[in-house]
């Protein structure tokens, strides 16, 4: 199978992985995009923000592309503190799902490669904007992904 080389094939891929093991990972909801409305917590949003290509050998593309994944927790019956605590342990657990070999490469059901490489460049804990128009400051993180995968160039000349 040939290497993914879009933001959507990436994002779909990352968004599929999250969700079938979402219960094991402790996540109510996974979004992708930048969907409004996040439904139940703890969530995730998976947001592509961003590709660069630039040459790399022998007509080919080097295609870095990087991706937001952006954890929300809102369980109001605890403290801020705990609150605090719990996200983190979201987003820990989160990076080292997606640091598993099978993952960081993005390998399919036959163990075939999809991507060169991907892992969370960073991992930004803190108060994010609610995810409605109403409603007050979430406890959350903001993890980025990070991922290299690489392209032929058309002869066709697209």
């Amino acid at each position: 199978m040939a290497l993914f080389t879009t933001q959507s094939e990436i994002a779909a891929e990352l968004v599929k992985r999250i969700e079938d093991e979402a219960g094991a990972l402790g996540f109510e909801y996974v979004g992708k995009w930048d969907e409004k409305l996040v439904g139940r917590y703890p969530a995730v949003v998976v947001s592509p923000v961003g590709l660069e290509k630039e040459v790399h050998g022998t007509q080919t593309f080097l295609i870095t592309i990087r991706i937001m994944l952006w954890i929300y927790h809102a369980d109001m019956t605890e403290t801020y503190r705990s609150r605090s605590d719990a996200d983190i342990e979201l987003a820990e657990a989160l990076e080292e799902f997606l640091e598993r070999p099978e993952n960081r490469t993005l390998n399919d059901n036959l163990g075939a490669e999809q991507l060169i490489f991907g892992f969370i460049e960073t991992s930004v804990p803190g108060v994010l904007q609610p995810s409605k128009e109403r409603g007050g400051p979430i406890v959350g993180t903001r993890l980025q992904w990070h991922g290299i995968t690489q392209r032929r160039w058309s002869q066709e000349g697209g």
